[in-house]
C-alpha cells in the first residue's frame, strides 16, 4: 500500500487535479459538501498515508510486550486495539490542515 501511494508524493499535485475533478464530478454534484470532502480527501491521501506509515513504524515494540505482560494473548498484543488510541489522535491532528 505504501509503494502504491508513493508516486502521489513524488509527482506534482497539478497532475492529479483534472482526473480528480472528473472523478468527483461523476460521484457528487460540484459545489456540494460531499464533492469538497471527496476532492480534498483524494488530494491529500498520498501524503497522509506517507506520514501515518512513518508514525506507525516508529511506535515502539515495547507496547506489544507490555500488553503480553498485562495478560493479552499474542493475537491481542498485535491487534488494532493496541495502536488505535495512538492512530486516532494522529489522524485527528492531520485533519486540521
Amino acid at each position: 500500500m505504501y509503494i502504491l501511494f508513493l508516486p502521489g508524493i513524488i509527482l506534482p499535485v497539478q497532475l492529479a487535479l483534472v482526473p480528480l475533478c472528473r472523478m468527483v464530478k461523476d460521484a457528487a454534484p460540484l459545489g456540494s459538501y460531499t464533492s469538497m470532502i471527496l476532492f480534498y480527501t483524494g488530494l491529500q491521501a498520498a501524503f497522509t498515508i506517507f506520514v501515518n506509515t512513518g508514525f506507525l513504524r516508529a511506535l515502539p515494540r515495547e507496547y506489544g510486550e507490555a500488553a503480553l505482560v498485562d495478560g493479552a494473548t499474542d493475537w491481542q498484543s498485535g491487534s488494532p486495539n493496541e495502536t488505535v488510541p495512538f492512530v486516532v489522535y494522529h489522524f485527528a491532528s492531520g485533519l486540521n490542515g
